[in-house]
């Protein structure tokens, strides 16, 4: 999910919705006016969609990596700053496995090295050592290898932060929180918003950084932990949702659009359940909406001014709304 459009794929198809002000819905050109979910221009063979920002990237089933939309820090990874309406293949990228996008930078995971492009003003691509020199571009153009990793087969690129989990749970992390690549143990999932990170383990999660929710106060360096648990975890910028093993989900953080799904709009500083009868089977943010995966349908919540919910025009949505296929 990025910042104000969301997109799924079904059948090697993806489809977006949402904001396409700069061409992220991959629709052939950009449009000021939100759109309601359709295709993108057809690729064969689309085995991954990742939304980040204003951006989005679709991994193939040979490896490749195609991205559009929104590119005014390499984030496209062709080695330009412009903007796309059509998958433009990533450059100088090996046969990739997984894809991720954050707010303005993205990454892959090829042969179990982690490559990053994008934005990076905080070192949350290339991890380097700061303060930032004004000669020293922040934007780096095309896929990168971040040095000094194992072997990893799971990427998270967040905020201003970047995490990387092996194949047995460890999760290393490089950005704002931490300037060299950092382990931080065993880990289920995370959670990265743009001031916080949160870190699932096997009984308990546990923030740190700023308390989420924007503009918030500092956490404790050691953060602050919950007794929650489960497989996925998805922050963006001020609030974040997980989903436990039995499938329910939980939100906490900002909530003036009703993206927690609670019914309300009250800010909540802790997980709270959303009220839903089925279980969810993945979920995602953006700026100030949310969406979950139930069987084969998709459910958003939150703010609508983009047509982040699938439906453009109709109002903010304070619980899981049913997005239309299209």
């Amino acid at each position: 999910m990025g910042f104000t459009h969301a997109c799924v794929l079904r059948d090697h198809e993806v489809r977006c919705w949402g904001d396409d002000r700069f061409g992220q819905l991959g629709r052939g050109e950009a449009s000021e006016v939100p759109r309601a979910p359709g295709p993108s221009v057809a690729m064969p063979a689309v085995v991954g969609v990742a939304a980040g920002g204003s951006s989005t990237c679709v991994l193939d089933d040979a490896g490749a990596v195609f991205c559009f939309g929104l590119g005014r820090h390499g984030q496209l990874g062709d080695g330009t700053l412009e903007m796309r309406a059509t998958p433009t293949r990533v450059a100088a990228l090996p046969p990739a496995s997984a894809i991720s996008l954050g707010s303005d930078h993205a990454c892959a995971i090829a042969a179990g090295d982690v490559y990053c492009w994008g934005w990076n003003g905080t070192g949350q691509a290339v991890p380097r050592e700061r303060p930032r020199m004004p000669d020293d571009p922040s934007d780096v153009l095309v896929p990168t290898r971040v040095e000094g990793l194992p072997p990893m087969t799971e990427i998270v690129a967040g905020y201003l932060d970047t995490c990387a989990r092996t194949a047995e749970g460890e999760l290393v992390c490089w950005g704002a929180q931490h300037e060299t690549p950092t382990s931080l143990g065993h880990a289920r999932a995370v959670a990265i918003g743009v001031d916080h990170l949160c870190v699932v383990r096997e009984n308990t999660t546990t923030c740190f950084g700023a308390e989420p929710g924007g503009g918030r106060p500092a956490l404790p360096p050691e953060g602050v932990t919950f007794t929650i648990t489960g497989p996925v975890a998805r922050g963006a910028v001020d609030h974040l949702c997980m989903i436990d093993d039995a499938g329910e989900a939980s939100c906490w953080g900002k909530n003036e659009h009703g993206q927690l799904g609670l019914g309300s709009q009250r800010f909540v500083e802790a997980p709270a359940r959303v009220p839903f009868d089925r279980p969810m089977r993945a979920i995602g943010v953006g700026v100030a909406f949310s969406c979950a995966l139930v069987e084969d349908d998709v459910l958003c919540w939150g703010n609508n001014e983009h047509g982040e919910l699938g439906e453009p025009g109709a109002l903010d949505a304070f619980s899981p709304t049913l997005v239309p296929r299209g």
